[in-house]
């Protein structure tokens, strides 16, 4: 690598994302990140970081951007409801939430609620059900 960015493997990523390395697989086969292989490795540019913080929810430099005002405003589904709307069940949901591939939180009780936003992400177009 002659550039000055620094490239990261799926693995290296995926610990600081905080997230498992076949969700850093499956961002990059869906476009969510960016990256290339090389020698049959994926190398992902450190500065896809910040892209991917707000899914994951574990990087502190865009995660309050996320969860302010705009969130309450922001209407939302159980995960019963969100599963009735799309082809994924209420485990899968929650699986989703956890990951990082849906943005949601949990409220006080522990419950998840999703934001209606999740139902516009491309990952999540394909399974709703119309």
């Amino acid at each position: 690598m002659t550039d000055t960015s620094v490239h990261l493997t799926a693995q290296e990523y995926a610990s600081r994302a905080g997230v498992s390395t076949s969700t850093v697989t499956k961002w990059l086969r869906d476009g969510t990140i960016e990256g290339k292989k090389i020698s049959g490795r994926w190398m992902i540019p450190e500065s896809q970081l910040q892209t991917t913080a707000a899914p994951g929810g574990k990087s502190s430099a865009t995660a309050p951007a996320t969860t302010g005002a705009k969130k309450d405003s922001t209407p939302s589904f159980t995960v019963e409801a969100f599963a009735e709307r799309t082809y994924l069940t209420p485990k899968g949901v929650e699986r989703y939430l956890k990951n990082g591939t849906l943005v949601g939180e949990q409220d006080a009780d522990g419950r998840w609620k999703v934001d209606a936003k999740s139902l516009e992400l491309p990952r999540i177009r394909h399974l709703l059900r119309e």
